[in-house]
């Protein structure tokens, strides 16, 4: 509720986690800014990880919650006992991530690693196996002195000539 919609929101709220879990995201966390050792630990992995990474991550609104813990309990369900999950699991993580999301608008925030698949292969390989991308990163080819450089339009008269 606020003052411009008194009675709340007439629409369904959006559900981050859920949907970059549907949207094929292969590592899926949420953190927040009240835990810095958490959210650069959770921030470096999501960096690392070969494929689509999705971090959600919370801040407290510095003109009306400047001390969000204050308020709100922060949980990291990957440390609690209370929460018991496999997060390489699809099938659980997607049920742990309708859990968070529900008690994210009851009061309680939960944070920590959701799902993470290590063995699925990123975009780049999946294109990499069908040679539709370079082994090499284009951005090293840039400073490449000696790289032959074919514009795109070139290569589409050529295939379509």
């Amino acid at each position: 509720k606020s003052k411009t919609q008194p009675h709340g929101s007439a629409k369904e709220p959006i559900k981050p986690l859920s949907m970059s879990l549907n949207a094929g995201a292969s590592y899926v966390a949420r953190t927040a800014a009240v835990n810095p050792n958490q959210a650069k630990e959770i921030l470096v992995e999501a960096i690392e990880h070969d494929g689509f990474a999705h971090v959600d991550f919370l801040t407290q609104c510095p003109t009306w919650n400047k001390d969000a813990r204050q308020y709100v309990p922060y949980i990291d369900v990957n440390e609690s006992d209370d929460y018991d999950f496999d997060v390489t699991d699809r099938v659980e993580a997607q049920e742990m991530m309708r859990e968070t999301e529900e008690s994210l608008y009851e009061g309680e925030v939960l944070t920590g690693r959701f799902y993470v698949d290590e063995d699925r292969p990123s975009y780049g390989e999946e294109k990499r196996a069908i040679g539709e991308m370079p082994e090499e990163p284009l951005a090293e080819r840039y400073w490449d002195d000696e790289y032959e450089w074919e514009r795109s339009h070139d290569m589409f008269l050529d295939k379509h000539a």
